[in-house]
């Protein structure tokens, strides 16, 4: 696992916030798109991940390889169940 500089760091938490500012920004999704963009929920659930790791990717995929995410079904069955992703 490699250590990221301060700046990449900086860069990969702003990319991740203006990706969630992204996906705020859709509102409600219509059931027909929901499929669609299902990826949205990984997005968020990725972007979570990097700033539990302060922006290090490496860490962030250390973390993921360590502890996958076994809720990632129930959160994609949800958002199809429900109109925001």
């Amino acid at each position: 696992d490699g250590v990221p500089s301060e700046a990449l760091s900086r860069l990969v938490l702003d990319l991740a916030a203006a990706a969630e500012g992204d996906l705020e920004a859709l509102g409600p999704v219509p059931k027909q798109g929901r499929a669609a963009l299902l990826p949205a929920t990984l997005a968020r659930r990725l972007g979570a991940r990097l700033r539990a790791a302060k922006g290090d990717p490496f860490q962030a995929a250390a973390e993921l390889r360590a502890r996958p995410d076994g809720l990632l079904p129930v959160h994609l069955w949800w958002a199809m169940r429900k109109r925001r992703l």
